[in-house]
């Protein structure tokens, strides 16, 4: 009767255990994976306190399930730059101060990673001569006058972007904005992943990582532009998210052709200019509809 008391008590601990797991498994590891790969944070110690136990070859994040949770991940890799805000507007700081120092803490936090794909890929497509050539010129090291010159103008459009918003949007209201910028355009950098060929067969991106498959795109975007479309609504209503979203998925259409026509498919620096340029669309149709 003892025995089977205690079996019983056991079995009733499985099926919370198994939820823990699963949550654990389907969802924290993938987001923390999607985290570590999109920034310079330290997470590698969360993801292997998450990732072990008997069934940790099971449980290891594949990209297929990391690239669904792009959006989540976005969330975490924008906390730095939304709190340095948080902190700065705390302070008293005017806005076109705080946003700078938004501007350098997703820089740090990124490793430049978006700002360094939207140079290369402006110095191939705007100094190369053939498919070849603007391949090989975005895989050099050194930046050129078109890199230079996109970088300055990226980089200013955004601060000023952030302090347009942050006069316009309480300081909440523009967190909200900022993390949901981060969240849509990082989310739909699967769609051309997996939607176009890659233009690199020597090493590039898809070659080291491989291609997400089309339902982890859609699922991904769907996610992601759920999240944005949210934080969007209770920020700046629901025209402004709408029109705002919008802008960023036809610019990142838009990018994803204009790569297929320059070198045939997707790239790493492809899809970091996509992230870059898709987000300044959506900021500033956000000015433009609020």
């Amino acid at each position: 009767m003892v025995k089977s008391t205690k079996d019983h008590k056991q079995s009733s601990f499985m099926p919370a255990n198994n939820s823990i797991n699963s949550l654990r498994r389907d969802y924290l590891v993938p987001t923390i994976s999607a985290a570590m790969f999109l920034s310079r944070l330290p997470l590698n110690p969360i993801l292997e306190r998450l990732d072990t136990g008997d069934d940790k070859d099971e449980a290891s994040a594949t990209f297929e399930r990391t690239a669904k949770f792009f959006g989540p991940a976005a969330i975490i890799v924008s906390l730095p730059a939304a709190l340095t805000f948080f902190v700065a507007a705390i302070f008293g700081l005017n806005p076109t101060i705080s946003a700078i120092l938004a501007v350098i803490a997703s820089v740090l936090t990124t490793g430049a990673l978006h700002e360094d794909a939207l140079a290369d890929i402006t110095d191939g497509f705007g100094g190369g001569k053939d498919r070849e050539q603007k391949l090989k010129i975005m895989r050099d090291s050194q930046i050129g006058t078109f890199g230079a010159c996109a970088l300055i103008l990226a980089i200013g459009l955004q601060i000023a972007l952030y302090a347009e918003l942050a006069t316009a949007l309480s300081t909440n209201g523009f967190l909200a904005v900022l993390l949901a910028a981060n969240v849509a355009s990082t989310s739909i950098m699967i769609w051309p992943w997996a939607m176009e060929p890659a233009a690199r067969s020597d090493g590039g991106l898809s070659t080291k990582l491989g291609i997400p498959t089309q339902e982890s795109a859609k699922q991904g975007c769907i996610i992601g532009f759920s999240m944005a479309a949210l934080l969007l609504w209770l920020a700046a209503g629901i025209i402004a998210a709408i029109v705002s979203l919008a802008v960023c998925w036809a610019l990142m259409l838009g990018i994803t052709r204009i790569s297929h026509a320059q070198i045939g498919g997707h790239t790493g620096d492809s899809l970091g200019a996509t992230k870059k340029i898709s987000e300044l669309g959506l900021l500033l149709a956000l000015i433009i509809a609020t």
